[in-house]
């Protein structure tokens, strides 16, 4: 857990790096330096939410949450909506390419925090993910979900693979969650 909430995080732009070398110290060199795996960084901030509320540790969670809402909004495409992939800090590029995982991982990190302290601020950026999840990878036609995308989310009429570990889980780890939410009458519980 501490080289995932510490060693990984650069508090020079506040953001997680992708790449360390093996010592965990940071490359020198333009091309990884500031790489940033968005996705990757979003998706392990559930994780560490829930290993937080595992250990009852609520400086964790804090960390973990405020990391979480930090590359939500350095993901966020503001010209075509959801969260990007990656990008390269030094370069100042942002690779917008959209995937199901990184908006299902969000939004289980987002009901995480909904479900513990019932902030605001989740709770919006929950819809917002949610509307544009919905809206833009599930497949019309048939039951389905596009899992990699374009910019624009444009649908993919043949792909290689379909998404078919993350929807699952983002579905079943949701549910266990509203049921809890339920269970307190919609109260948080570290509130």
């Amino acid at each position: 857990m501490a080289a995932m909430s510490q060693k990984f995080f650069n508090p020079g732009f506040r953001l997680h790096n992708e790449i360390l070398r093996h010592d965990y110290s940071r490359y020198e060199d333009e091309e990884w330096r500031g790489y940033v795996h968005l996705g990757f960084s979003i998706a392990n901030f559930w994780g560490i939410l829930r290993e937080a509320v595992r250990l009852n540790d609520r400086e964790l969670f804090g960390t973990a949450a405020e990391r979480l809402k930090r590359h939500l909004e350095v993901a966020w495409d503001d010209v075509y909506g959801g969260l990007g992939w990656s990008m390269h800090v030094d370069k100042g590029c942002v690779d917008y390419r959209k995937t199901s995982y990184v908006h299902e991982e969000a939004m289980i990190g987002l009901l995480t925090l909904i479900e513990r302290l019932g902030w605001e601020w989740a709770r919006d950026w929950y819809a917002r993910i949610h509307r544009y999840t919905f809206g833009n990878f599930r497949i019309r036609r048939y039951p389905g979900w596009h899992s990699y995308m374009d910019r624009q989310c444009t649908p993919q009429e043949h792909v290689k693979r379909r998404e078919n570990y993350h929807h699952p889980r983002y579905l079943m780890l949701s549910l266990q969650i509203i049921d809890r939410l339920r269970e307190h009458a919609g109260r948080a519980a570290w509130a």
